[in-house]
């Protein structure tokens, strides 16, 4: 039988709880604070999704004049998804959740080409809604085919015909391995300690880990145009009225090149933090690691300093 604790006992393991949370959140917050590079993406996330917001209010008046109303509706339904997707992996992330972000960071990706898809090919919206629309039932041969046809692999092949690289093809397998019960997925829901690598320890409270916050903000980063290129070539595919997008076709054509400049750095500054974090892991002087760093990225990018 077990023991039944007394008040006094449940008021000191939930105090000694609370601390070790309120601890680990200072520690998130100064960490995210402290970043410029937080900062910056905090500022492009906010125009992006400012301009995903003039999206979703054309589609809907699109779909409501019946321009093309299942091709619209389905951009709604997978752009709802995305958006959600989205600040649901950043609570994630800041938290210290790593793992659970992940989870959300493969459908989002599973989002994303999906709305690219139906953007080359919009006759395959009223498919997907037909198919999909019914209740799960392995048994129905109509949601079975669905299911099968608009597999990722299908979706990233046929958009590699139309001349698209699908966002989600090189992450995916990762994403997946981590969604899935694996020992290597496993370091992203607790923690290890030195000296002890196969060592998994329940993780109470948040943790911060620069290298997995890292990437997976740039996963988020990397989904940012693709919703609203998917809209206009969908309005120029249906010949929609150019009042409903040329706003936003010129908003779009300001934010890319701010944000291809911006991803050629931070696809570097990725390895560089996994880099760091695997040499600092080992034991080298985190300060000469640092600096050895910032010399590789002068060598490719010039001297910051001099900006």
């Amino acid at each position: 039988m077990a023991k039944k604790s007394s008040p006094k006992r449940e008021k000191k393991r939930s105090e000694e709880t609370l601390t070790l949370v309120a601890q680990a959140t200072e520690q998130v917050t100064a960490q995210h604070i402290t970043s410029p590079w937080v900062i910056e993406s905090l500022a492009q996330k906010f125009q992006w999704h400012s301009l995903f917001v003039s999206v979703i209010q054309a589609a809907f008046a699109l779909k409501n004049r019946s321009i093309a109303p299942d091709l619209f509706n389905t951009l709604l339904i997978l752009g709802s998804r995305w958006f959600s997707h989205h600040e649901a992996a950043e609570l994630l992330r800041a938290a210290g959740r790593y793992g659970d972000c992940m989870v959300l960071l493969r459908s989002l990706l599973e989002d994303t080409d999906l709305m690219m898809y139906f953007a080359c090919y919009p006759d395959e919206a009223s498919e997907w809604k037909e198919r999909l629309s019914r209740a799960p039932d392995w048994s129905d041969e109509v949601y079975r085919r669905g299911i099968q046809k608009f597999r990722m692999p299908n979706v990233w092949k046929m958009l590699k015909e139309k001349g698209i690289e699908p966002v989600g093809e090189r992450d995916y397998p990762i994403l997946s391995t981590t969604v899935h019960a694996s020992p290597w997925g496993a370091q992203f829901y607790g923690l290890t300690f030195p000296g002890d690598p196969d060592g998994l320890y329940l993780s109470l409270a948040p943790v911060y880990n620069p290298a997995a916050s890292f990437s997976a903000s740039l996963v988020l980063q990397g989904t940012y145009p693709r919703p609203i290129e998917a809209f206009l070539m969908s309005c120029k595919a249906c010949k929609a009225p150019k009042s409903k997008w040329r706003a936003i076709s010129a908003r779009y054509d300001i934010l890319i090149k701010d944000w291809q400049a911006e991803m050629e750095i931070d696809s570097w500054f990725r390895i560089a933090m996994a880099d760091v974090t695997r040499r600092v892991s080992q034991g080298e002087d985190p300060d000469k690691v640092i600096q050895d760093v910032g010399k590789i990225f002068e060598e490719k990018y010039g001297d910051a300093s001099s900006a």
